[in-house]
């Protein structure tokens, strides 16, 4: 039974079990910085299209405002590309589909409106 009990008194089998956990806390630990690293990108990711989007939106506004003279012309386009702003977050947010009363009672949706867009499809 020499390879259970060395004679210098170390236990074969306590520094194999040693090594086993050592290497395994360092994979678990290579594994959570990954997981943690690939969510902290993907969030990153949201908040850079959330922030692109918000400045693409307030610059066609702006132009909007330039261009048109009709001020019910201004108010109907600042409408419509504020509900496809809302539209796109709620896109991405997967709540698209549940968002007809927000838009309605925020003003960017007209009676009707809603059922004239195509179910499933309704992205910004």
């Amino acid at each position: 039974l020499g390879i259970w009990d060395h004679p210098n008194g170390h236990n074969l089998w306590e520094d194999t079990m040693s090594d086993a956990v050592s290497n395994l806390t360092f994979l678990v630990a290579i594994l959570i910085g990954g997981f943690v690293s690939m969510h902290q990108s993907w969030w990153n990711g949201q908040i850079g299209d959330y922030d692109r989007n918000l400045s693409r939106s307030r610059a066609l506004i702006a132009l909007v405002i330039l261009y048109f003279k009709n001020p019910d012309q201004r108010v109907e386009m600042t409408r419509l590309i504020n509900l496809a702003f809302n539209l796109a977050v709620m896109s991405a947010q997967g709540t698209v589909e549940d968002g007809e009363v927000f838009l309605l009672s925020e003003g960017l949706l007209r009676p009707g409106e809603w059922d004239t867009m195509v179910t499933n499809e309704r992205t910004g």
